[in-house]
């Protein structure tokens, strides 16, 4: 040791102990798996990763046209059962933008399927009304609830 500290380093610590010291290689996996434990994968889309069709939520190239009964889309819940969560109207957030708006998210009957993916952001001014944007602080814009949760 001869610099007075009383550790070792990992390959004369596992000298004569039978174990092997770690390489950077089993360090980076262990730091992979942290990784993974912290912040796991998310599905593309509210209901997994199977592509979007119109019978998983209200979005562009559906038949509607307009917002939707928030129940009509079952083969778009989430595993926890919340429907609606993509498609219909943007939702939302309590997340601030510059210039006093919100992040919105979710897509709407208007969007692409791309909206509607969880890793996509969107913003808008917080006074905004749409009826493609769920109510916030203007009941005018005509939707009040998001997501539908079976018990």
């Amino acid at each position: 040791m001869g610099n007075g500290s009383p550790h070792r380093s990992p390959s004369i610590a596992s000298r004569g102990t039978g174990t092997p010291a770690p390489s950077v290689a089993t360090q980076h996996q262990g730091d992979s798996l942290l990784r993974l434990a912290i912040y796991p994968p998310q599905p593309r889309y509210p209901w997994g990763d199977q592509e979007w069709t119109p019978a998983r939520a209200n979005l562009r190239g559906s038949r509607y046209g307009q917002p939707t009964p928030v129940d009509l889309h079952p083969a778009g819940a989430t595993p926890d059962g919340l429907r609606d969560v993509a498609g219909n109207v943007w939702e939302w957030t309590s997340t601030p933008v510059l210039g006093d708006g919100s992040v919105i998210r979710g897509g709407s009957y208007r969007s692409l399927p791309l909206y509607a993916r969880g890793k996509f952001l969107n913003a808008a001014p917080r006074d905004r009304a749409s009826a493609g944007i769920g109510g916030h602080r203007r009941a005018s814009a005509g939707i009040d609830v998001r997501v539908v949760w079976d018990l």
